[in-house]
C-alpha cells in the first residue's frame, strides 16, 4: 500500500515537473532576445553599434530588469583578432540613474541601441567574435521566469575610412562632435564621445536626422 502511495506520489511530482517546463520552454520559444548590428561593415575607430530587441510573441505581458541605466545586466565576452578574450565591465557613471525596468505589451518590442566602444577598444583590423547575454531572468506573465541563452556573433573591422568618419562626427552637430572636426581640419576618431553615458541616445538622434533629410 505504501509503495503504491509513493509510486503515485512520484507519478504526480514528475507530472508536475514536466508541465512547469513544457511552460517555460513554451515561454522561452515565444519571446525572441535577439543582438545584431546595426551596420553590416564597419570601419577602423568608427563607434560598433550594437542593437538589442525582444519580442514579446505571447498574449501576456513581458517584463525584466536591464539595471542601472539599462545597461547594468547586458554582458559581453569580445575574441580580438589576436586571440585575447576581454570580459566587458559594468557602466556606472556618477549621480542619478534610469530605471532599467522594462515591460512589453503582449506582442510588443523592445529596442535598444548600444554603443560597444563603451566597454571594449577597436584597435585592429581583422575578425572579433563577441558573446552577448541578458544576464537577467525575463518573467511572462505572473508566473513564468526564464534566462536567456548567449548569442554568439562574429563580425569584421576593416581599414579606416577618414572620410567616414568626418561624415559621422559631423553628423553628430555643433554641439556633439569636437571643434577639429567640424572644421575639417582632422578625422575625428570619437573616443571622448564613447565616455559618455548617453553617446547611444545622441547617435539615435543623429541616426533620425539623417533620415529626416534624406526623405
Amino acid at each position: 500500500m505504501i509503495s503504491r502511495l509513493r509510486k503515485c506520489l512520484g507519478l504526480t511530482v514528475a507530472a508536475i515537473l514536466s508541465l512547469v517546463f513544457s511552460l517555460l520552454t513554451r515561454a522561452a520559444e515565444q519571446v525572441d532576445v535577439h543582438f545584431h548590428f546595426r551596420d553590416s561593415a564597419i570601419t577602423l575607430h568608427e563607434p560598433v553599434i550594437l542593437m538589442f530587441t525582444v519580442h514579446n510573441g505571447t498574449a501576456q505581458e513581458t517584463s525584466f530588469d536591464l539595471g542601472i541605466d539599462k545597461r547594468q545586466f547586458l554582458h559581453f565576452s569580445l575574441t580580438l583578432p589576436h586571440g585575447t578574450t576581454l570580459e566587458s565591465e559594468p557602466l556606472y557613471a556618477e549621480g542619478l540613474h534610469a530605471s532599467g525596468k522594462v515591460v512589453i505589451p503582449p506582442r510588443g518590442d523592445y529596442e535598444q541601441l548600444l554603443v560597444l566602444n563603451q566597454w571594449f577598444r577597436f584597435d585592429s583590423v581583422g575578425e572579433y567574435f563577441l558573446a552577448a547575454q541578458l544576464d537577467t531572468t525575463i518573467a511572462v506573465g505572473d508566473r513564468n521566469r526564464f534566462r536567456p541563452s548567449t548569442e554568439r556573433l562574429q563580425f569584421e573591422v576593416k581599414d579606416r575610412d577618414p572620410a567616414r568618419l568626418t561624415e559621422i562626427c559631423v553628423g553628430l552637430g555643433p554641439n556633439q562632435g569636437c571643434g577639429e572636426c567640424r572644421r575639417g581640419t582632422r578625422a575625428c576618431t570619437l573616443a571622448e564621445l564613447y565616455r559618455r553615458p548617453d553617446f547611444g541616445s545622441v547617435l539615435i538622434t543623429t541616426a533620425r536626422c539623417a533620415e529626416t533629410r534624406r526623405k
